[in-house]
């Protein structure tokens, strides 16, 4: 199973897990602009923290060369 595929069915249950307590649209809009991009084809078993630390150093970089800075602490453990 890919990435995609399981982020795609978090997107579908997450209305129902939160009970419209929280905006599905804030982690709809990050997985498709960062996590799917990077990480959508990707088996999960691939997936490991090795993997995870190189996605962090491209969002770095990414935001550095847009923005001038790095993404706040926050928005990255979001």
């Amino acid at each position: 199973m890919t990435f995609k595929a399981v982020a795609e069915k978090f997107q579908e249950e997450f209305p129902v897990l939160t009970e419209g307590q929280r905006n599905p649209a804030d982690h709809e809009r990050r997985a498709r602009k960062y996590l799917i991009p990077f990480f959508g084809k990707k088996g999960l078993s691939e997936i490991t923290g090795g993997l995870v630390n190189e996605y962090r150093m491209s969002r770095i970089e990414q935001s550095k060369e847009r923005w001038g800075k790095p993404p706040a602490r926050a928005t990255m453990h979001q």
